[in-house]
């Protein structure tokens, strides 16, 4: 059954109403079918296979079990459940996936955008379902509700967010272009200061590792006031703070974190204490030859591999500080604090511009599906 909303001709539909739409649920093939040679149908299982619109094909089987055509909207049924792709080709799937054939009453289009301006919503309907693994029924997905428009007015909304959302991609890849752009004039920048026109000293004879490891603080986090702060294996200077005194340092120290998921360096110039293992405190030895914070600039601009694991160590000891004289150090790491205070501003207003970009879509789509687009 249908219903009419919005005082004009458009429709509530279920999506097992058969006059609009016939549901496919994907079921797996024997997996001794399944090649990556191209013999038989491109095969999709599930979300990895995504792309922004289409599947990318990865895998083929000779003895499909249940085919999407094209132009079928593909639809997530297996964690996680609710992302969206369309059909380009004739394919098989599996149980990881459900596909929606649309009849003349509906633009397949239409019904992709519709579907995902409900995504959050038909993801949440399947929570705490329990089993453990979460999924969507074909009783289920019968019952979600599609607003639907006549023809004509679906090709319009389509064609008016495939227009907004063109200017959202060309921003993004826009953006992702100007950042690029000013990371490699930052290197270039970098490297103008860190030349090898003065005498340069193996990393060993100019800096003492005071610590390999730090202590894990098995206490709470308290306050600032009057408490130490904690440096830890976050991206945050600051993780907490902590009244132990365990594994407490005074600045200034270069801080370099060595770890699986994190390659950090920090630059920290008051009392601190190490909260984690994995942190590293690499300070200029005690000659004073070699400034903290041009030596910490000069670790921001080594390769990042050689800043990565553990294991790399070795390799960060084996190359050469450029060491000008310490006057010269310290005009240098003052310009290189103002072209960094203008990198962390940039950073900030191009995640404000991220934030902005993730929402747009989101917002246009649930306008578009309540007829105001």
């Amino acid at each position: 059954m249908s219903e009419k909303i919005l005082n004009n001709n458009w429709q509530i539909v279920r999506i097992g109403n058969e006059k609009y739409f016939t549901l496919i649920m994907g079921q797996s093939p024997p997996s001794r079918t399944y090649n990556i040679e191209k013999n038989g149908l491109p095969f999709f299982q599930g979300k990895a296979e995504f792309g922004d619109f289409y599947p990318t094909q990865k895998k083929y089987c000779t003895e499909p079990s249940r085919i999407a055509e094209i132009d079928d909207v593909l639809i997530s049924v297996r964690a996680p459940v609710g992302p969206t792709n369309m059909a380009n080709c004739k394919c098989s799937i599996g149980r990881g996936l459900a596909a929606i054939r649309c009849s003349e009453k509906v633009f397949p289009k239409f019904l992709l955008y519709a579907l995902r301006s409900i995504e959050r919503n038909i993801a949440e309907s399947v929570q705490g379902q329990g089993g453990g693994f979460t999924s969507i029924k074909k009783e289920q997905l019968k019952e979600i509700k599609i607003p639907i428009p006549p023809i004509e007015e679906q090709r319009r909304i389509v064609s008016r967010i495939e227009k907004l959302t063109s200017r959202v991609e060309k921003a993004k890849q826009l953006r992702a272009k100007a950042i690029e752009e000013a990371e490699k004039i930052n290197h270039s920048f970098f490297n103008t200061y860190f030349s090898n026109n003065c005498k340069s000293y193996l990393f060993n004879k100019a800096v003492n590792r005071v610590r390999s490891t730090g202590g894990k603080l098995k206490t709470k986090q308290f306050e600032a006031k009057g408490h130490l702060p904690i440096v830890d294996q976050g991206h945050k200077l600051v993780a907490g703070y902590t009244d132990k005194t365990n594994y407490s340092f005074q600045g200034p120290y270069p801080v370099i974190v060595f770890g699986d998921h994190t390659r950090n360096v920090k630059y920290i110039d008051f009392p601190f204490a190490v909260g984690a293992d994995g942190v590293v405190l690499l300070k200029p030895k005690d000659s004073g030859e070699l400034y903290p914070k041009y030596f910490y600039y000069w670790l921001k601009n080594v390769p990042i591999y050689n800043l990565g694991y553990s294991r790399h160590y070795k390799l960060l000891k084996e190359l050469k500080i450029p060491i000008p004289a310490v006057k010269v150090q310290r005009r240098i790491s003052k310009q290189l604090d103002n072209v960094y205070q203008k990198t962390v501003a940039i950073d900030k207003l191009q995640q404000q511009v991220d934030e902005e970009l993730s929402i747009f879509t989101p917002s246009l789509l649930a306008k578009a599906f309540r007829g105001d687009l």
